[in-house]
């Protein structure tokens, strides 16, 4: 699997929850992708050699051609506050597993910000702090993770640039109140019982 797998489907995911409607918009995309679950399929009930791998190339168009319908220009001069703030928005979704590309610094220099006046301009149009919507789209990622993957704590945690489980542990309790192995077997109990 590419390095970067669970990066797009984290961003999927998430883009899946704040928009309505469908992933995919163009009609020739849509008629694709139908083909391309049928063929999906059709290979999971052969279980031919090497199937998994066809699948996994077949899910990767899949994915290329909602990021295809899911692109948005990177926008800076002459743009209103609107496309600016989206623009913000979309740099945390693409670097949220880079804390460094995060940081005011970094953000006020990309966006032509000062370091003093982005955290403010970003309050004033979201109506939350900077690092406070960063740091809950993190934990809202790390929990689908957990939901849905079988990463070991080890791996989600450099994934998302902590520097061991033992900070993702902290981060991770500071918004459940629980640690993330907790959640994971209250998850994998409550399956149990359905």
């Amino acid at each position: 699997m590419p390095e970067h797998w669970n990066r797009e489907i984290d961003l999927l995911l998430r883009k899946s929850q704040i928009s309505h409607g469908s992933l995919i918009n163009s009609a020739e995309d849509i008629a694709m992708t139908r083909k391309l679950m049928e063929m999906i399929s059709m290979e999971c009930r052969r279980s031919a050699k090497r199937y998994k791998e066809t699948i996994f190339q077949l899910f990767s168009v899949i994915l290329t051609l909602i990021k295809r319908n899911q692109s948005r220009p990177h926008k800076i001069s002459g743009e209103d506050d609107t496309s600016k703030i989206e623009s913000i928005l979309y740099y945390i979704e693409c670097n949220i597993h880079d804390p460094d590309a995060l940081n005011t610094e970094n953000m006020a220099n990309q966006f032509y910000l000062s370091q003093n006046y982005i955290g403010s301009y970003f309050k004033r149009n979201v109506g939350t702090t900077l690092s406070d919507y960063i740091g809950e789209y993190r934990y809202k990622l790390i929990e689908q993770r957990l939901r849905y993957s079988q990463d070991s704590i080890n791996e989600i945690a450099m994934d998302f640039g902590f520097f061991d489980a033992s900070h993702l542990n902290k981060f991770f309790k500071k918004y459940s109140g629980e640690s993330p192995t907790d959640y994971r077997m209250q998850l994998s109990g409550a399956n149990a019982t359905n």
